[in-house]
């Protein structure tokens, strides 16, 4: 190849270049609320409500259902507003959903007459060019790494476990957080993202020294046979 000139092209990368979404500058300024559908092994159709916060990643609030309705996404804000937002004292945040029917009705009702905080409410790709994408992905994390390789009968199974889902995922941590939990995040810890990188490359340079080292130590180990060699049958 290299009498003829010739480079061996190395494979396109197959990773995707995501764009970055909606990113908020400090916890409960930037809301978003989703339902998300579970199917249990008596086949009964379950519904699965959120709110998140998209600084902290927190799920704030979740309900699980056997009806899509408006007045549901309505309860869990209303909790997240009187648990959250007023002791917090937040004076605005904006509230990112889809069009679903889920989110309109009186929860736009809700959120037009809502002083204390003040709340905008914005319908993803189309009064934002952003996806609701950070809820969808939690949403997925959510099913696949806590609910699918279970055994879920049946919808009050079904709510025990979303619960444990829930507290587990707000208490473990979060690379985007450098480390952090998102319930941390959510009560003021700063997010120190050099800090995690380095100690990742500190980690790095660590792994490669004791492979080599114990590579070292195999190859002295290794005793080459110089004996005759046996015919095969």
């Amino acid at each position: 190849m290299s009498l003829l000139h010739l480079k061996r092209t190395g494979p396109s990368k197959r990773r995707k270049n995501h764009d970055e979404g909606i990113r908020a500058g400090k916890p409960l300024s930037i809301l978003h609320a989703d339902v998300t559908i579970f199917r249990t092994l008596d086949n009964q159709k379950n519904y699965i409500y959120f709110v998140q916060d998209n600084f902290s990643r927190a799920i704030l609030a979740q309900t699980v259902a056997l009806e899509c309705k408006a007045t549901i996404t309505l309860d869990n804000l209303s909790k997240v507003r009187e648990v959250y937002l007023k002791p917090k004292g937040v004076d605005c945040c904006q509230l990112i959903t889809d069009d679903g029917s889920e989110n309109a009705g009186p929860v736009s009702e809700w959120v037009n007459g809502s002083t204390c905080p003040s709340i905008e409410h914005l319908i993803a790709q189309r009064d934002i060019v952003f996806s609701n994408s950070m809820i969808e992905a939690a949403n997925k994390q959510i099913k696949y790494r806590f609910l699918y390789h279970k055994s879920i009968p049946d919808f009050e199974s079904l709510k025990r476990y979303v619960s444990e889902a829930i507290e587990d995922y707000n208490n473990r941590p979060h690379d985007v957080l450098g480390g952090l939990t998102p319930l941390e995040v959510l009560n003021g810890k700063i997010i120190d993202t050099v800090g995690i990188q380095q100690q990742i490359m500190l980690a790095k340079v660590a792994r490669v020294a004791e492979n080599k080292k114990l590579k070292s130590g195999i190859l002295k180990k290794w005793i080459p046979y110089n004996g005759p060699l046996k015919k095969g049958r």
